[in-house]
């Protein structure tokens, strides 16, 4: 890898792994729709520049814009409010765990909708390994019985899936425009739904009070939802979508290291096992599928749904 392009790389993995225990920071004094909105807002203000210096090549056809639009509710709006409520009851690498089976829904998702991209025993065993990671994970929240920690931890499974169906909408719907534009829009287009449902929500719009909680909101917005959005385009087309998908493995270890040292977290042993089985689906899943058009889907809601729209080869 070039070493501008691993520069990235490890950016993007930072970015994306660090926006858990952000949000979780962040929604301890700002409601789920404030913290979407907040960090949306931030990140349209990134890629705003980003667009003003590369000066990409806008569609002209509504069509576009109202798939990109359709996007943006099921793969950035709707996961990344539901990933803020739930790090309201749970913790960060919990989350960062579950939102990792995303690649698992999306093989069976993408096996019924796309006509090139079936399932193979690698993917069917890549998808059993990653069930029996989220069965051993959830096992001592679900022990416990329903509470709020086990709702939280459903929810997320929830987010996983809903980045897998954007991941497969993307691909069937949002191909030939370029992926800053997409990103902007989809962001954009969030971003208004937010700031209509924010005050109705919640009862106005939100400020940070502290100043670790402005710093996380800033952190998730600028760098999670801006900056990673640069880098993982420019890692589509330097590196291709295959080797991106490598970034998912970061994303957990970094999540979880963050997590343990700077949240007191638990490292228990479910967990841990749990951890290695997903890790260990993604790895089966993809060792003999270089040829999948399906680029990974952001697993930052942490991410904000990258728009797999312009994958190539690797």
């Amino acid at each position: 890898m070039p070493p501008r392009a691993l520069f990235a790389f490890l950016l993007l993995s930072l970015a994306w792994g660090s926006s858990y225990l952000g949000t979780n920071i962040a929604v301890r004094e700002l409601g789920p729709f404030s913290m979407v909105l907040w960090r949306l807002g931030l990140g349209v203000a990134v890629l705003c520049a980003a667009a003003v210096v590369s000066r990409p090549a806008w569609p002209r056809s509504w069509r576009a814009y109202g798939a990109v639009a359709a996007y943006s509710v099921i793969g950035i709006a709707l996961p990344l409010w539901l990933v803020s409520w739930s790090l309201r009851h749970t913790d960060s690498s919990l989350a960062a765990i579950l939102v990792t089976t995303a690649p698992i829904f999306t093989m069976l998702i993408a096996h019924v909708a796309l006509g090139d991209d079936r399932m193979t025993l690698g993917r069917v065993g890549g998808v059993l390994l990653g069930f029996g990671g989220v069965a051993l994970l959830l096992s001592r929240e679900l022990a416990a019985g329903v509470n709020s920690t086990a709702l939280a931890s459903v929810t997320l499974l929830a987010v996983a899936l809903c980045y897998a169906s954007a991941s497969v909408f993307a691909r069937r719907y949002t191909g030939g425009t370029p992926p800053l534009v997409n990103a902007l829009v989809a962001q954009g287009s969030a971003a208004l739904i937010l700031a209509v449902l924010t005050p109705l929500a919640e009862g106005g719009y939100t400020l940070p009070q502290s100043g670790q909680v402005w710093l996380a909101v800033l952190w998730v917005g600028v760098f999670s939802s801006g900056v990673a959005f640069v880098c993982y385009y420019y890692l589509l087309h330097s590196i291709g979508p295959t080797r991106l998908q490598m970034v998912n493995f970061l994303i957990l270890v970094i999540a979880m290291a963050l997590g343990v040292l700077l949240n007191d977290e638990p490292l228990s042993w479910n967990r841990m096992g749990g951890s290695l089985l997903i890790l260990s689906a993604l790895v089966v899943a993809n060792r003999k599928s270089v040829t999948s058009k399906v680029a990974p889907p952001p697993l930052q809601a942490a991410a904000t749904g990258p728009l797999p729209s312009a994958t190539q080869g690797d």
